[in-house]
């Protein structure tokens, strides 16, 4: 549809829109996309998942847009803090951000019912956490019936439980601290849930669910973390009720997240480097963007449209989401960021 739009507002310039495969992050698409560029014939303009953008831009795989941006009015600042930053590479621009994304918990109110736990008082702190965990936790024999919390299920990935716990993963300087106090302390946090509730219980679990199903949405678990995309998904489960809520702390303030999405990147050698930036600009800032997150339920990069939306506007859970996106840190972006 924004392609259409595109091309109809632009005579001279034809975009033929190509499908190539269902992750810009599996191996299949960045093998041919590098075979593309290394045998000089690239597409034009390609939609890119943002955290490897350094790791290609590093090896001179894409082309500089600094200066492009700069003659046609595209600012840092019109971007997200941390969509621009994995979109940059050495304080020079390479992509321009379009989706994006954080993570927050969800819990189920009706289970929290059930334990005798006020559904709309959800856990802030870890230690409420990991007591609300045990209070919905329920067993039959030796076999789970649900588990209150897994804290590495779904997006709770060591990145979410560092920046939580207050650690970082990179220095001012740049240096990578994946080994700073707080996300040491993370980690211990997280195996004290393997001692517990037994890991292996908990993967026989989890395995039991299979991988098409969601144990969230299947009453398998009764919190989670997990981003934006749920919502709509979960629209189809008229039983389930659930509530959003910040990623708990250990002292139940400074709450954060991390972003992840997409971007649209120039390859290096592409023969019509204007007419590429030209619609790149269409899709992440104009109007390409605007219809991109209104039909499809997105959170754009570009700050001033999220708020603007119907779907945010009639979507009360939206609202953390907003709330978060300037307290949300993104992956490391260095030249070996993919790997």
């Amino acid at each position: 549809k924004a392609v259409d739009i595109f091309n109809k507002a632009n005579p001279d310039i034809k975009v033929t829109a190509e499908f190539v495969g269902a992750s810009g992050s599996g191996q299949g698409i960045t093998d041919k996309l590098t075979t593309a560029i290394n045998g000089g014939s690239p597409p034009d303009v390609v939609l890119f998942d943002r955290f490897m953008v350094s790791q290609w831009a590093s090896g001179g795989l894409f082309e500089d847009l600094t200066d492009l941006a700069q003659a046609n009015g595209v600012t840092k600042d019109m971007f997200y803090d941390f969509a621009i930053k994995e979109a940059s590479y050495k304080d020079r621009i390479y992509a321009m951000p379009f989706d994006t994304d954080c993570r927050v918990l969800y819990y189920n109110k009706k289970m929290f019912k059930e334990a005798g736990l006020d559904p709309e008082k959800p856990p802030l702190t870890i230690a409420e956490l990991d007591e609300y965990a045990e209070k919905l936790t329920k067993k039959e024999g030796n076999r789970y019936k649900v588990i209150g919390f897994i804290p590495w299920l779904s997006q709770g990935w060591l990145y979410t439980w560092g920046w939580a716990f207050g650690g970082q993963f990179q220095d001012q300087s740049g240096k990578i601290t994946a080994n700073h106090p707080d996300i040491v302390k993370a980690l211990e946090w997280e195996t004290t849930y393997a001692k517990k509730y037994d890991i292996e219980a908990i993967t026989n679990f989890s395995s039991a669910s299979g991988g098409d199903i969601n144990p969230f949405s299947a009453g398998m678990v009764a919190m989670m973390i997990s981003g934006p995309w749920e919502i709509a998904g979960f629209k189809e489960f008229k039983d389930l009720d659930y509530g959003v809520s910040y990623i708990p702390t250990p002292t139940g303030s400074n709450f954060n997240s991390w972003a992840g999405g997409w971007c649209y990147v120039i390859p290096k050698g592409t023969k019509n480097k204007e007419a590429s930036f030209k619609f790149a600009k269409f899709m992440s800032v104009e109007e390409g963007a605007r219809i991109y997150g209104e039909d499809t339920v997105h959170f754009m990069s570009y700050k001033d449209l999220n708020d603007k939306f119907t779907w945010v506007k009639n979507e009360p859970k939206a609202k953390i989401f907003l709330e978060l996106f300037p307290k949300s840190y993104c992956r490391p972006a260095i030249s070996k960021g993919q790997l």
